[in-house]
C-alpha cells in the first residue's frame, strides 16, 4: 500500500508539473507572437505605389538654410553661410565638416518605406514616438521646418519608426547609413587649419617675424593657370599643389574657442608675438591671414600639451 500511495503521489506530483510546463510554454508562445506581430516583416501589394517610393521628395532638400539634430548626447544646429559651406552654430559657433552635413542629407534623402502605420497612441507608445530618441529639424529657405522624429529600431532588420511633423502616420524605414544617435559634437567641427581652395588662390605669402617686424619669405602668385614667384619665374605647379594640399591635410588637437582669464592671457602671449604669417588672397577678392606661434615652451592653464612641438594658429576665417 506504501508503494502503491508514494507512486500517485509521485504520478499526481509529474502531472502538476506537466501542466505549469505547458502554461508557461504557451506563455512564452504568446510572448513570441506578440513580438514577432509588433516587428514582423509586412506582405506589402506590388500594386501599392506608395512603398516603392521614398519617404521625401527631392524638392525638400533643395535650399536648406538649416538642420537641427537633437540626440542622447546633445542638440546642434547647423546653419550654411558662404555659398554651400555649413556652420555650427550651437552649441559652439565654429566650421563644420560640410561631409557630415551631406551624409546626413543624403540619408534622409534616400530613406524608403516598409510600411505604414496609423499614429494612434498604441502605436505612438509601443514604438517609442511619445519620447523619441532622436530629432531632425529640416528647415528649408521660405518654408516651414520639418520635424523627423525617430522611435524604436527593430532588432531583427535594423529599421525604424519614425514620424513627421506633418503626417499622422508613423512609417516603419529601412536602415540608414549615418549613425545619428551617436553624432557628437567632434563629429560636426572641421579641424582642419587651412580653409581655402587651391583653384581659387591669386596669391600666397609667408612672412616671417623679426621681432614686430614682417619679411617675405616665400611670394607667389598665379596669372592664368601658372604659378610664379615674386620676379615673375615660372614654377612647377604638381610641386607647389602638393605643398598646399600638404597644408590642407594640417588637423588642430585642441579648439580654444573658450578660454579662461588665465589661459587667455597665456595664448595671447604667444599670439601677439607670431613667429610667421600666412597671408592668402583669392580670385573672388578674399583675404585670409593665418599666425603661427612660436613652439609653445611653457604650461598652458587647464591644457595638456607636448611643450616644444605643439604651435598655436589663429585664422581670420574661423
Amino acid at each position: 500500500m506504501s508503494l502503491i500511495f508514494m507512486t500517485r503521489k509521485l504520478t499526481y506530483k509529474r502531472s502538476k508539473y506537466s501542466n505549469w510546463s505547458t502554461f508557461l510554454f504557451f506563455i512564452i508562445v504568446l510572448i513570441a507572437a506578440g513580438i514577432s506581430e509588433l516587428f514582423k516583416e509586412p506582405n506589402l501589394p506590388d500594386s501599392n505605389p506608395q512603398f516603392k517610393k521614398h519617404i521625401f521628395s527631392q524638392q525638400k532638400f533643395l535650399n536648406i538654410k538649416s538642420i537641427g539634430i537633437i540626440n542622447q548626447i546633445g542638440k546642434y544646429n547647423l546653419e550654411t553661410k558662404e555659398g554651400n559651406d555649413w556652420y555650427l552654430v550651437s552649441p559652439r559657433y565654429l566650421k563644420a565638416k560640410n561631409l557630415i552635413v551631406q551624409n546626413i542629407i543624403e540619408s534622409l534623402k534616400n530613406i524608403k518605406i516598409k510600411r505604414i502605420l496609423p499614429a494612434n497612441e498604441i502605436n505612438m507608445a509601443n514604438f517609442s514616438l511619445e519620447n523619441p530618441s532622436i530629432q531632425i529639424n529640416i528647415n528649408p529657405k521660405e518654408k516651414e521646418t520639418l520635424k523627423v522624429f525617430y522611435g524604436v529600431t527593430n532588432p531583427i532588420d535594423n529599421s525604424t519608426y519614425i514620424k513627421l511633423s506633418d503626417s499622422t502616420l508613423i512609417y516603419q524605414i529601412e536602415s540608414i547609413k549615418t549613425n545619428l544617435a551617436n553624432l557628437e559634437l567632434t563629429d560636426f567641427i572641421d579641424d582642419r587649419v587651412f580653409h581655402f581652395d587651391i583653384n581659387l588662390i591669386k596669391s600666397f605669402t609667408i612672412f616671417r617675424f623679426q621681432g614686430k617686424k614682417k619679411l617675405a619669405q616665400i611670394k607667389l602668385g598665379k596669372t592664368n593657370n601658372t604659378w610664379i614667384d615674386r620676379k615673375g619665374k615660372k614654377l612647377a605647379a604638381d610641386k607647389i599643389n602638393s605643398y598646399l594640399k600638404n597644408l590642407l591635410q594640417i588637423k588642430s588637437k585642441i579648439l580654444l574657442d573658450k578660454m579662461d582669464s588665465t589661459l587667455k592671457k597665456q595664448i595671447e602671449k604667444y599670439i601677439n608675438w607670431p613667429a610667421y604669417q600666412i597671408e592668402i588672397k583669392t580670385k573672388d577678392g578674399k583675404n585670409l591671414t593665418y599666425k603661427l606661434s612660436p613652439p609653445i615652451t611653457s604650461a598652458l592653464s587647464n591644457i595638456k600639451i607636448n611643450r616644444y612641438k605643439t604651435f598655436l594658429v589663429t585664422a581670420s576665417n574661423k
